[in-house]
């Protein structure tokens, strides 16, 4: 949650499309670390009825609000930034998630986050939402863009695309037991 700006858009957002929806943010240092800038954000802009903060780690509250049987159309990923952390977030979120609900994830050029989404497309039944964002593609090796230029390769193959990326769940499938795609 940090200082609240995605929450705050989120908030914003359900207040303008008139829905009942609430957020549930989950941020274990919003008051010790944020000193509660985040909460205070969300209180001046008059949207706290709509919001829960867990402070909790999230891999506590998420196993939590599975067990609490909730449903959710919208998760977004934007915590910890180890391959561990974000695919158990992303494990979580999809067992909340109904289907036609979107998952969105933050950083998307980080190594581990690319990795993730490498494995949301091959080992679930998710597809990748046009949000209107332009692609902003990065990469970390000097080498790599001289290659590309040299083969006259296009940026995206190489690249990593650091914009926010959202996938929409097609449908709650789960693979057989034996089940394994390289990603």
């Amino acid at each position: 949650m940090a200082f609240g700006w995605s929450t705050l858009a989120i908030l914003t957002a359900l207040q303008e499309i008139g829905t009942d929806g609430r957020l549930v943010s989950i941020d274990p240092y919003q008051r010790v670390s944020w000193h509660n800038c985040g909460i205070a954000a969300v209180e001046r802009a008059g949207l706290a009825p709509r919001h829960r903060l867990i402070e909790r780690p999230d891999y506590l509250a998420l196993p939590g609000m599975l067990q609490d049987k909730a449903e959710v159309d919208f998760g977004y990923i934007d915590g910890n930034h180890t391959f561990d952390y974000v695919l158990l977030d992303f494990w979580y979120i999809d067992r909340l998630l109904r289907v036609g609900g979107v998952v969105g994830f933050n950083d998307c050029d980080w190594p581990a986050v690319h990795k993730v989404l490498k494995f949301v497309l091959t080992h679930r039944r998710y597809t990748e939402v046009d949000v209107g964002l332009s692609a902003r593609y990065v990469d970390y090796s000097r080498r790599r863009e001289l290659v590309r230029r040299l083969r006259g390769v296009p940026s995206s193959r190489y690249y990593r695309n650091a914009s926010d990326r959202y996938f929409a769940k097609e449908e709650a499938w789960e693979p057989r037991w034996d089940f394994f795609a390289e990603f």
